[in-house]
């Protein structure tokens, strides 16, 4: 006597219950990419905004850094209270807990409404570019005026 599974029409019930659950196990990426995330779900939500500001914040430092060894001054009166009483230090604290603070902000927002933390974490990235921008500016003048001299 023939089993179930030697049977044809069981066999292919069987491959299709199996594509079936091989398809609701693996989301497409368009979906997964533009599908907000419950509240419960672990990770973060925005990853990329968060890699740009993050790499942003780093190059201020940096830019920073480098003008004021070039005998630059910080235009920022709260950076330049720090800078005088904690030296570099001190900005680079103050730029870890400010990417921390806008971090969750943008979390906690964006778990009540994502498309709004989104563009809270977006604002984050475009604000932060501008002091590198002009940084990177200042660094090239001054590239620049030296190799004139």
């Amino acid at each position: 006597m023939p089993d179930a599974a030697s049977h044809p029409q069981s066999r292919s019930a069987t491959a299709n219950r199996d594509a079936a659950a091989a398809d609701l196990a693996a989301p497409t990426a368009s979906l997964a990419d533009t599908r907000p995330r419950p509240r419960w779900a672990g990770g973060t939500l925005y990853p990329q905004p968060y890699l740009w500001y993050v790499f942003l914040s780093s190059m201020d430092v940096v830019f920073t850094w480098l003008i004021l060894q070039a005998g630059g001054r910080e235009v920022n009166a709260i950076a330049d209270w720090i800078l005088r009483s904690h030296d570099v230090r001190g900005i680079i604290l103050l730029k870890f807990i400010l990417l921390a603070f806008v971090v969750v902000v943008c979390e906690i927002v964006g778990r009540h409404n994502h498309a709004t933390g989104l563009k809270l974490a977006r604002w984050a990235v475009a604000i932060s570019a501008f002091p590198v921008l002009v940084g990177a500016f200042h660094l090239l003048q001054l590239v620049l005026s030296t190799a004139e001299e």
